[in-house]
């Protein structure tokens, strides 16, 4: 009798100590990749905001009335008159251009924030020609990226550790195009 009271006991202090000694890593992991999330999300705001303030790079394509720059690795898949399918390797990135947007326009970010998505960055820019922003939002394992420069964005599924470079190339590309000609 004796030895099945202290056989209980023992399970019982066991399960207790496994609980804590499992809380205590859950506590520990989410310290430690906390600030890794942080800094991503804070250098990937940096590299849009950098390529933001850069001078627009001199456009290497003309297509559909729009001059774009792309920088090397990118290329055009697909070409209409307000949308583009852009690639570099194996990841896609879609461009919509609304022709009736100025760069100082606000409304395809603010389209974007009315939709209620639960955006992990939600950063603007802003200077006396242009209003900018970055948003991602978690979508499962990867994140849906989206840069803008008034009525012309860029959106992308991108990883956490891709996000920065996809930030920078992104914003180099929206703040790059200029409609040639008119429909």
């Amino acid at each position: 009798m004796n030895f099945k009271f202290r056989k209980e006991w023992l399970i019982e202090k066991a399960k207790r100590n496994w609980f804590w000694i499992f809380s205590t890593i859950l506590v520990l992991a989410a310290l430690i990749f906390t600030p890794m999330f942080i800094n991503e999300n804070k250098h990937a705001i940096e590299e849009a905001e950098k390529a933001f303030k850069n001078q627009p790079l001199k456009s290497d394509n003309n297509i559909q009335g729009i001059s774009i720059f792309l920088p090397q690795g990118f290329k055009i898949e697909t070409e209409e008159v307000t949308n583009f399918v852009v690639s570099k390797g194996s990841q896609r990135y879609l461009i919509y251009i609304n022709r009736l947007e100025k760069k100082t326009s606000k409304q395809l970010y603010q389209n974007m924030i009315d939709t209620g998505a639960r955006f992990t960055i939600n950063e603007t820019f802003k200077d006396g020609y242009r209003f900018g922003y970055l948003l991602a939002e978690k979508m499962g394992d990867k994140i849906e990226l989206t840069v803008g420069v008034g009525g012309f964005k860029m959106t992308t599924k991108t990883t956490r550790s891709n996000m920065a470079a996809d930030a920078r190339n992104m914003m180099r590309i929206v703040n790059s195009i200029e409609i040639v000609e008119t429909n």
